[in-house]
């Protein structure tokens, strides 16, 4: 085995929580016809430090939202928002541009992971039987695919 410790990103999750869940469910039992439409934005906060000045931290969410439908019925449909936020610290004498790319990459990994978890355990409490499963995510690629959609919704020009 590897030590996990010799692998750390020397990034630390401060705090997180669930700042919005919402269903709108009119689906009493998931079946096989159940077709999930999933769609997700994250953000990451410019950096900041500690009270004490003894750590950089910055605050990452991720939002995800979508529907869960049953083919050859629309109206019969769970539409859902979860909205999940953290807290992230660094030494203070990290450079920025790291801590923000630990931010963008392992902090939005991290609270993806905890919006899958957490909307799995809750939506196990809406439908009668089955729950919603979100999609695994690449998140180097998604945050590529995001930032993409955001310069051309922008009209912002790069360097090539």
């Amino acid at each position: 085995m590897i030590s996990t410790q010799a692998a750390g990103t020397e990034l630390a999750l401060e705090q997180s929580f669930i700042s919005e869940c919402r269903f709108d469910n009119k689906i009493i039992t998931l079946g096989a016809d159940a077709i999930l439409t999933n769609n997700a934005e994250v953000a990451v906060s410019n950096l900041y430090f500690n009270e004490d000045k003894t750590k950089k931290m910055g605050r990452v969410r991720v939002i995800v939202s979508g529907d869960l439908s049953v083919e050859k019925h629309p109206d019969i449909r769970c539409d859902y928002k979860m909205v999940v936020e953290g807290e992230f610290s660094a030494a203070q004498d990290k450079p920025d541009e790291e801590v923000q790319n630990l931010l963008w990459f392992n902090g939005t990994s991290i609270l993806y992971g905890i919006a899958r978890a957490k909307m799995e355990v809750m939506s196990s409490t809406v439908f009668e039987r089955g729950k919603i499963t979100l999609p695994i995510v690449n998140m180097a690629e998604f945050i590529k695919q995001q930032n993409a959609a955001y310069l051309k919704k922008n009209d912002v020009q790069t360097e090539s």
